[in-house]
């Protein structure tokens, strides 16, 4: 009797990750297709794989695709992706290009992100949301997006319902901004390096 619960907790813990490499890739083919408007005419991917990615598991999941039997294995497969995504975001940050930007781009970088996280923190609790999820969209919008949310998550021992929200809400605003940030430029006259600064800002 306990191989048999071995061997099916072991079948749907396979199905589970099989499922999430699966949604994984067609969320990077849907990323790259060639259509509007996953590519625009600049080339430009503006809807994020993270973002489709979860479109795609939350109409997986309505739809009756996802068993209850998943949901444990999936709980863990989340966490280690988590984990491995900060890892792997630490190894491709390079100290030295970071300390050879002029002082004034790294001061600039320090004041924008000093006045977006408090400002973001405000606004979210104005809209009642609790302090983990506070605290992503502060880190998401000041910082990197959904890498910043990654790594802030085991700190703050967010549910999954706030990583959800807090990515879907930050990849959306990222999308839209594609779109709105060339419109702004034009309409205030910024050309060059300062519609470039301002847009990395």
């Amino acid at each position: 009797m306990t191989k048999q619960v071995s061997l099916s907790s072991a079948l749907h813990a396979g199905m589970a990750t099989l499922y999430c490499v699966c949604l994984a890739y067609a969320a990077g083919l849907l990323h790259t297709l060639p259509l509007w408007p996953f590519t625009l005419a600049s080339g430009q991917h503006p809807i994020e794989s993270v973002l489709l990615a979860m479109l795609l598991g939350m109409l997986l999941r309505q739809s009756g695709w996802v068993t209850a039997t998943w949901q444990p294995h999936l709980g863990l497969i989340t966490k280690c992706a988590l984990y491995t995504a900060i890892v792997m975001l630490g190894a491709r940050l390079n100290w030295h290009a970071v300390w050879s930007l002029p002082h004034a781009t790294l001061l600039v970088i320090v004041l924008v992100v000093g006045i977006t996280v408090p400002l973001v923190l405000w606004l979210a609790r104005c809209c009642r949301c609790n302090g983990a999820l506070s605290w992503q969209l502060a880190v998401g919008t000041a910082i990197c997006g959904t890498a910043a949310i990654a790594a802030v998550t085991p700190l703050l021992a967010s549910s999954e319902e706030d990583v959800a929200i807090s990515i879907s809400a930050i990849n959306l605003l990222g999308t839209v901004a594609i779109f709105v940030f060339p419109l702004l430029g034009h309409l205030f006259g910024m050309v060059g390096s300062h519609y470039a600064v301002w847009v990395r800002l």
